[in-house]
């Protein structure tokens, strides 16, 4: 990894080392840029801008009418002002104007277009509100690194995606989550960050916290790292659970049962796998197919399941492939396998 001089937004821009960590985020390039940031907080707002740069460029050109793609620009236009040194000015952020000629037909037809065509409503207020939601997702198999807004830093895990408004416009910092993501929560305490999964939602103001909440799961679980959190549930228009954390607490929420559960946690053992670290801890058989599903993005089918006696399994693996993993699960709980392509089949 070269290290190059960032002088301005164009400088990320036309890097093709972090153009190629933007669109196909690694462990080892999410490590690097995250430290490159942590090293150089002066150049967070050029970094994040250049992002989501890049990122919206990259949305699939799709055909729109003319009338369709000038109310979206129309809209855009409207947000965007001009300074009087010349720059133009988006939501507060200053950005050089040979940037904006470069890039703003096709960050408009390319953004704008893009969510006419799929979710267009025929009121200027939803065409806004589209073009200011953003939604980070994984499939099964990927983890990223995503940089909000706000400084905030959040892993997300496979199978899981985060929404949230564009520069969290409003008194609180909202994020809405599907599956699990880490959330390292820059202070503002001014401003509560608020993370929202169903009818549970955790609010912090400046702290560490891991979320698992996959809708196929029966339990919601927070882990506490740092800081301290507030976790609610509301049912039926009202709040059933309030619970408060404390750094190495977790909270495990039986959807079902609608009861919470406070205890200590293994947080190295939680965190793992922002490492790339696999953890069981006493699984049991559905939950380690369903870990590996979702890990490694495949399906697993089960031949002869009746014959699997009930089983507890503990190990952890770590950045391993996927034939290694079962390869070492077979071997203690006495099963054969065979991996094509997306598919595994296991045999008992």
């Amino acid at each position: 990894m070269m290290n190059a001089e960032y002088k301005d937004i164009e400088d990320f821009m036309l890097d093709p080392q972090f153009k190629g960590w933007v669109l196909n985020p690694q462990p080892e390039t999410n490590e690097f840029w995250g430290k490159w940031l942590e090293n150089n907080p002066e150049d967070k707002q050029k970094f994040l801008l250049a992002k989501e740069l890049i990122e919206n460029t990259e949305f699939k050109q799709v055909t729109a009418s003319n009338e369709a793609s000038d109310r979206v620009l129309n809209s855009v236009l409207k947000r965007t002002s001009i300074s009087s040194n010349g720059k133009a000015s988006s939501n507060g952020r200053i950005v050089p104007w040979r940037i904006i000629s470069r890039i703003a037909a096709s960050v408009v037809l390319a953004m704008g277009i893009f969510y006419v065509i799929n979710n267009y409503q025929s009121t200027e207020n939803a065409i806004t509100n589209l073009v200011s939601t953003t939604i980070k997702e994984n499939p099964a198999g990927r983890k990223s690194q995503v940089f909000l807004p706000d400084g905030s830093i959040v892993w997300l895990n496979s199978a899981s995606s985060i929404e949230y408004i564009d520069d969290f416009v409003g008194d609180k910092r909202v994020v809405k989550l599907k599956g699990e993501a880490y959330f390292d929560v820059a202070k503002d305490e001014n401003k509560p960050f608020i993370v929202q999964s169903n009818n549970i939602s955790v609010m912090a103001l400046g702290t560490a916290f891991d979320v698992r909440a996959y809708e196929g799961d029966d339990a919601f679980e927070v882990v506490l790292v740092e800081g301290k959190v507030q976790v609610e549930s509301i049912d039926d228009g009202g709040k059933n659970l309030t619970a408060f954390l404390e750094p190495g607490e977790y909270l495990k929420y039986d959807k079902l049962n609608k009861k919470g559960l406070k205890g200590k946690a293994d947080v190295k053992s939680e965190m793992a796998w922002k490492n790339g670290v696999i953890h069981f801890d006493r699984a049991s058989f559905e939950d380690v197919i369903l870990e590996l599903e979702r890990w490694y993005g495949v399906e697993v089918e089960v031949e002869n399941k009746g014959r699997q006696v009930d089983w507890q399994y503990s190990s952890e693996f770590d950045n391993q492939s996927l034939d290694l993993v079962l390869k070492s699960i077979g071997y203690t709980k006495k099963f054969d396998y065979n991996i094509d392509k997306n598919r595994v089949s296991i045999t008992f």
